[in-house]
């Protein structure tokens, strides 16, 4: 019922249910926490409950290794739950969670991109400045080789794409602080593509 609750941003039952006892903390089946609901709905009262009755913020991932980040990113309201996380966590861990990547290579960018959410992208972009976060890891090509910029494209989200593409020009150009994470990354996948037409 918690993790319904959380998904649902429906606060008053969160309090009920914390209140009688009844919370269930486990991760559902495939380690989605009752929190990562809560930040990927944006119900920051609900985070807010959760936290003060002892959820642990960014130190659980699911079964995609898809954190607290990861969640808020993708969610409905991105930008209050990223900035709730943010002010629930110390520097280095909120530095990290910017350009952390889950299984498929996803950083928060990605997670961002895939739905169109060009304002938070705008706000993930300061915040990454201004916590001096490895910009070329949260930018660099995912699993399949595709930037946050290009996850946008292929998504139809030309408004998102348009945010992320200086920034990954700038890491592109030659000298840049990305330069060679992009272009070690463009030859695993030419590596890959490769060995998949000689089979």
């Amino acid at each position: 019922m918690l993790h319904w609750a959380c998904r649902n941003g429906v606060a008053d039952h969160v309090a009920l249910l914390l209140r009688r006892g009844d919370a269930d903390f486990a991760p559902s089946a495939d380690g989605t926490t009752p929190l990562m609901l809560a930040l990927y709905k944006g119900a920051v009262e609900c985070c807010e409950l959760l936290h003060a009755a002892g959820a642990r913020v960014l130190e659980d991932a699911n079964d995609w290794r898809c954190d607290d980040a990861h969640w808020a990113a993708m969610g409905d309201d991105p930008e209050p739950a990223l900035a709730w996380l943010k002010g629930r966590v110390g520097a280095p861990a909120w530095r990290d969670a910017l350009g952390r990547a889950q299984a498929q290579g996803h950083t928060v960018f990605h997670k961002a991109a895939q739905r169109g959410r060009a304002k938070a992208l705008g706000w993930l972009l300061r915040e990454a400045a201004a916590a001096r976060a490895d910009l070329s890891a949260a930018l660099a090509p995912d699993a399949s080789g595709r930037t946050p910029a290009q996850v946008a494209r292929a998504a139809g989200f030309d408004d998102a794409a348009a945010v992320l593409e200086p920034a990954e020009r700038r890491l592109r150009r030659p000298g840049g602080p990305g330069a060679l994470v992009l272009a070690a990354a463009g030859v695993a996948l030419a590596v890959v593509v490769v060995a998949r037409l000689r089979t």
